[in-house]
């Protein structure tokens, strides 16, 4: 019996794409369950499992409350990769100014 590698591949894509979805009191303690994942092209780059804060009173509330806890993670992404494009493109400017002339 040979072992088998798996490979992880991350392709990038332009805008990354993200999905949130929650299951109503399915914990113990009649709490709902949040999962989010968000891809970049070809595999996912971000994703979290969390049990609920809240007592909701139906599965269209805790959906809700899913997708409001997940903007946060979203906006934050959003900054950070714009951040870093413009660091990016910034240093490469300096490069391209600081080049000797031949």
């Amino acid at each position: 019996m040979g072992k088998k590698h798996l490979m992880l591949t991350i392709e990038p894509s332009a805008d990354p794409k993200w999905w949130a979805d929650s299951s109503y009191m399915v914990q113990p303690d009649m709490r709902s369950h949040t999962g989010v994942v968000m891809s970049q092209g070809k595999g996912a780059t971000y994703s979290a499992s969390t049990k609920g804060k809240l007592y909701l009173k139906s599965s269209m509330e805790a959906e809700l409350v899913a997708i409001d806890d997940t903007m946060a993670q979203v906006l934050w992404t959003r900054h950070f990769s714009t951040a870093q494009v413009k660091y990016v493109l910034q240093r490469q400017y300096t490069k391209i100014i600081r080049a000797p002339l031949c």
